[in-house]
């Protein structure tokens, strides 16, 4: 042994190279650790990514599907004249088994000459002054349709979600929704109703609901607005009153229509006729008058952000978030 390593310097050298040793197979284990923590978490990832993809394709069939029952109804369901009383048949469903009765008969018929969607030459121009008397009525807050102010002041109160975003309009004979979206700053406007209209402005544009619902089935498109509202349309969805098909169930599917169109977390301000005393009835075939029993059909898979009542007192106004 050379004279200067002494037996303390061995035992520090028989250490070090311990340490050392230990210090190389913890590094190796932690390395080892370390790429069965990325497998692990890329087998999550994959897991996540496979919910998520079966559950984004679940709910474009669920659309699809819903797109296609509204596209391509049971002929026999669409009556023109429309009948003045439901179906014997279809009288449990109408009615909710009695949770939502007919206390009324008040017959209309305004069966659109293209709401069937077959004669697409059919396009009445939308008259740029009208719009525009919607307009000043909106900038100057004075009464829209139906006498409302309401609708004007609530969607303003949430313009940070409308401004520079795209808007669809749920069935409307006069353009005084469009208009607020309009004056709110909305990037893009389409309508959607039972006849065939073309408006002059570019930002704004008027789709039959058949055109749009074919469209959507060929592209196999959903959730491309922010914004939704309909303001006494609704409730109308079939009774056959506008020559739409006869369905027990036709607002709740209508209501199902705007939730697949409509982005995630999307609002949509809806205004349909209320009791006031919470009860749910009809009135053949002008509208259904809507309590809890079928707001709560209605409204399932949304948030309720608010409720207003319309300046009649007639409507109310909700604000519906899509979960």
């Amino acid at each position: 042994m050379p004279a200067f390593l002494t037996s303390k310097h061995l035992i520090i050298i028989f250490l070090s190279i311990l340490s050392l040793t230990f210090l190389i197979y913890q590094f190796k284990k932690s390395n080892a650790n370390n790429e069965q923590k990325i497998i692990v978490n890329n087998e999550f990832d994959k897991i996540v990514k496979n919910y998520f993809k079966k559950t984004d394709n679940q709910k474009l069939k669920k659309c699809m599907d819903l797109f296609k029952k509204l596209r391509y109804p049971n002929q026999s369901l669409i009556i023109r004249p429309p009948p003045a009383k439901p179906p014997a048949d279809m009288m449990d469903d109408f009615t909710m088994n009695g949770k939502m009765p007919i206390t009324k008969y008040l017959y209309i018929n305004e069966a659109y000459s293209d709401s069937n969607s077959d004669n697409k030459t059919a396009i009445t121009e939308t008259i740029l002054k009208k719009f525009n008397d919607q307009l000043k009525k909106v900038r100057e807050k004075q009464p829209l349709n139906y006498g409302d102010k309401v609708l004007n002041e609530m969607m303003h109160s949430y313009a940070d979600k409308i401004k520079d975003k795209l808007v669809v309009v749920i069935g409307t004979q006069v353009p005084w929704i469009e208009a607020i979206s309009y004056e709110i700053g909305a990037s893009f406007i389409t309508t959607l109703d039972y006849n065939r209209k073309r408006y002059i402005l570019s930002n704004i544009k008027w789709v039959h609901v058949n055109d749009f619902l074919e469209e959507q089935i060929e592209n196999k498109r959903i959730e491309q607005f922010d914004i939704a509202a309909s303001f006494s349309s609704i409730e109308h969805t079939g009774l056959g009153r506008y020559g739409d098909p006869l369905s027990p169930y036709g607002d709740v599917d209508a209501v199902k229509q705007v939730h697949c169109i409509l982005k995630p977390g999307g609002l949509f301000f809806l205004s349909l006729p209320a009791s006031h005393d919470g009860s749910s009835r009809i009135e053949y075939n002008a509208h259904r008058i809507y309590g809890k029993a079928r707001l709560d059909l209605l409204f399932k898979d949304w948030k309720l952000l608010e409720t207003k009542r319309d300046s009649s007192g007639i409507h109310s106004i909700f604000v519906l978030q899509k979960l």
